[in-house]
């Protein structure tokens, strides 16, 4: 009880770090990291009085930085936090509310005789962006798919997922982007599954902080209400936070 007594404290006497693995990820976004993420940081220092300062976190260093308890404070992507929330290190404060890029998409290339989630069987499956990639991994497991796809291959850039069904690399192709989803329907591709509504985003807390400050932010992070014209909305889309989402929950143990 002292050891947590006296990490709060001292949090109280420092800058505390949100490390934030959210947004496009461009060099421009991860340089302006500080100032898009400062109204939901102050509100944050609130609960915890003391200065809290948003901090780039590379998708390559969420993993290494969740095992070293680098960070008190963490905005990841849900399949990271499901690592931290199993680690026993971290708790989960608030899941995100989207306004919208929530969903997965499943899409089969055009002229393919897939119709159903069922038919991904036998075929090659090539997704983007990592929430979308880990969630449609976990969602092929429950649903006892994933062994029977020819394979099931990353790509970075959004614009090669469209490249891999036009040219035919493979023959499903896995996004949460409307706005590509649109490009891919506009094109001849056919949406062949969608998915319920699920949180991109997880706030986590290092239990280090304490139960009571942990508490405070829990109460506090369900007000926050970003303008919808700000650099945070747009660059992640959160609309506000929720504390208790069984959606969540459930996706959590899907991972």
């Amino acid at each position: 009880m002292l050891a947590l007594a006296g990490f709060a404290l001292a949090a109280q006497a420092q800058t505390i770090s949100l490390a934030v693995n959210a947004g496009n990820g461009d060099s421009n976004t991860l340089y302006d990291t500080q100032d898009t993420y400062r109204p939901f940081a102050d509100l944050l220092g609130k609960a915890l009085n003391a200065k809290v300062e948003a901090k780039p976190l590379l998708a390559s260093l969420v993993k290494s930085s969740i095992n070293g308890n680098r960070y008190p404070l963490l905005l990841v992507h849900t399949n990271d936090a499901a690592e931290a929330i199993e680690s026993k290190r971290y708790e989960a404060i608030g899941f995100s509310q989207d306004l919208g890029d929530n969903h997965i998409l499943f899409f089969a290339r055009k002229g393919s005789t897939a119709k159903t989630l069922a038919d991904v069987a036998g075929r090659c499956v090539a997704a983007t962006d990592p929430f979308a990639t880990a969630t449609a991994e976990a969602i092929l497991k429950k649903e006892k798919l994933f062994n029977k796809l020819l394979s099931f291959k990353y790509v970075r850039e959004s614009d090669a997922l469209e490249f891999h069904l036009k040219t035919k690399f493979c023959e499903i192709g896995v996004l949460r982007s409307t706005a590509m989803a649109q490009k891919l329907i506009a094109a001849g591709h056919k949406q062949i599954y969608r998915s319920a509504e699920f949180p991109v985003f997880v706030l986590l807390a290092n239990k280090k902080l304490g139960a009571s400050a942990i508490e405070k932010l829990r109460k506090l992070v369900v007000e926050f209400q970003p303008d919808a014209d700000s650099a945070f909305m747009k660059e992640t889309g959160i609309v506000t936070f929720n504390t208790n989402d069984d959606g969540a929950l459930q996706l959590i143990g899907m991972y």
